[in-house]
């Protein structure tokens, strides 16, 4: 909206002249004596508000502005584009400001800084617009504050809103470009999430929303939902934190903002792999059961997922993945005793058929034709039992032949996948005390050999009926299992990654 290019003599004259004539009544008024001449001062140019130079000055901020989260080139954008000013109108200011400051004041709860999102300009540049205190002075011009304003304005509504909507820092773009992948430049997904980030359509509605007056709704919509955002969020706010502590709860604060198509908290059963308590919780209302798990190494990080249980395997066959064959087996192509020790054989990817394990030689191997295959049973790596969820990485969760390795403390070690502790006690988790079903299972998992005269007995891969979600999240600040907030090892080193972008807002 253009601003009228002067507030205009004959209405500031108006103006005057009706407090000229009710004071005129009282006996004591000491203005009864001035003359017409006298309110020509205020026709000033100093209260002249001119849309091409209020322009003129937010370019000028626009140069100035070095800040690059994407709040900030939006901001820029949308000026750069000559789109209509959002705060300002010719009466000044509204309501919709005071709103806005409000929450932003707000920031230093969540561990800001106000600094950072403009709050003491914009508290004093309102003070300025309303009381008049403006100049010919460089930057207490009118023009320069009110273009202050609306810019400084915008800029913090677009952080906040996105921030608190979406998260300050977009975990897929951040975490998705940390870990090449050997020999390419291909990058390992480690977060698999579908979670929600802001997009352009996202800000031209919440820019939208400032003209048409619902800067309050929108506030309160992009609130974090997630009530351990909230309990996180409470502990800030007590004294005597450490520097520590403080780090802790901000980091862990961040990655409950960003907005998941599903969360723990909407079930009443489900399952919850964190990746740096090392640790799986099965969760049915208040029973909670917790067990070790292994993890994905540094180098084959576990990525960070959500989805839903879809069947059970019991002493399923192991497709060794390319990177395996690569770093431990190809160099064996021809060695048959070496397949036999361990239970591998290998299978003609187009026809299906068996090749005979010294036809094969290791360019075969590595040619992506054939798939090397660990046989099911108490050898194979994969344990007697796995857990499969759909997935675009080829993740799950599953047993394990060597069961010395839930004594150790780091357990960090598994190319990508989870390996449980107590894999029997998870199936009867997901199979809701059906016992004769439970009583097979037992047996498929303990029998010597899957391919003996009490095969039929056995049972191969069964459906999880139930709805049952399991949620691979990383929380370094998370509750245990009775409930009380426990501080985990940053495994893989993600907090110091978020810390370093949230410093953005911080200092």
């Amino acid at each position: 909206m253009l601003l009228k290019k002067n507030i205009g003599f004959w209405g500031a004259i108006f103006v005057c002249l009706l407090c000229f004539t009710a004071c005129e009544k009282r006996a004591d008024n000491p203005n009864r004596h001035l003359s017409l001449e006298y309110y020509q001062t205020l026709s000033d140019d100093i209260y002249a508000l001119n849309s091409h130079r209020i322009r003129a000055c937010i370019d000028s901020l626009i140069r100035l502005d070095q800040d690059s989260m994407t709040p900030d080139y939006r901001t820029r954008g949308y000026y750069n584009e000559r789109n209509p000013f959002l705060w300002i109108t010719r009466h000044g200011v509204d309501e919709r400001v005071d709103t806005l400051l409000a929450y932003l004041r707000t920031v230093s709860d969540m561990g800001f800084s106000q600094k950072k999102f403009r709050v003491k300009q914009i508290e004093d540049d309102l003070i300025r617009i309303r009381q008049l205190k403006v100049d010919s002075k460089d930057d207490n011009r009118i023009n320069d504050v009110m273009a202050r304003l609306e810019y400084n304005l915008t800029k913090a509504y677009l952080r906040y809103t996105s921030g608190q909507r979406f998260g300050f820092v977009n975990p897929s773009y951040v975490f998705n470009q940390l870990d090449k992948i050997d020999g390419t430049d291909r990058f390992r997904t480690l977060y698999g999430d579908k979670s929600e980030a802001s997009n352009r359509e996202f800000y031209d509605s919440i820019l939208h929303k400032v003209t048409v007056d619902s800067v309050k709704e929108v506030l309160r919509e992009i609130q974090p939902a997630n009530p351990f955002y909230k309990d996180l969020m409470s502990r800030l706010q007590k004294p005597n934190i450490t520097a520590e502590q403080r780090r802790l709860l901000l980091v862990n604060m961040e990655r409950s903002r960003w907005r998941l198509s599903d969360y723990p908290y909407l079930h009443t059963k489900y399952v919850i792999v964190n990746i740096p308590a090392l640790s799986l919780f099965a969760v049915d209302g208040d029973k909670v059961q917790q067990m070790k798990v292994v993890v994905g190494a540094l180098k084959t990080k576990t990525p960070l997922l959500h989805s839903n249980f879809t069947r059970m395997d019991i002493n399923p066959q192991w497709l060794i993945p390319m990177s395996i064959l690569k770093s431990s087996v190809a160099r064996f192509a021809g060695n048959t005793s070496y397949f036999n020790r361990h239970h591998y054989f290998i299978r003609n990817r187009s026809t299906g058929k068996v090749v005979p394990t010294n036809q094969v030689t290791s360019a075969m191997i590595l040619s992506g034709n054939y798939v090397v295959v660990q046989e099911g049973g108490p050898y194979n790596s994969l344990g007697r039992i796995i857990f499969r969820f759909n997935n675009d990485y080829s993740i799950y969760l599953h047993d394990t032949n060597s069961r010395g390795v839930f004594q150790k403390e780091d357990r960090c070690l598994s190319h990508g996948c989870v390996r449980v502790e107590n894999p029997f006690d998870l199936a009867v988790f997901m199979l809701d005390n059906n016992k004769s079903v439970i009583e097979r299972i037992k047996y498929s998992m303990t029998v010597d050999s899957v391919t003996g005269p009490d095969k039929n007995k056995l049972i191969h891969s069964m459906k999880v009926m139930q709805d049952i979600p399991v949620f691979i999240v990383y929380y370094t600040l998370y509750p245990n299992r009775q409930g009380e907030l426990e501080q985990y090892q940053d495994v893989y080193g993600y907090d110091q990654i978020i810390y370093k972008h949230l410093k953005n807002y911080m200092f």
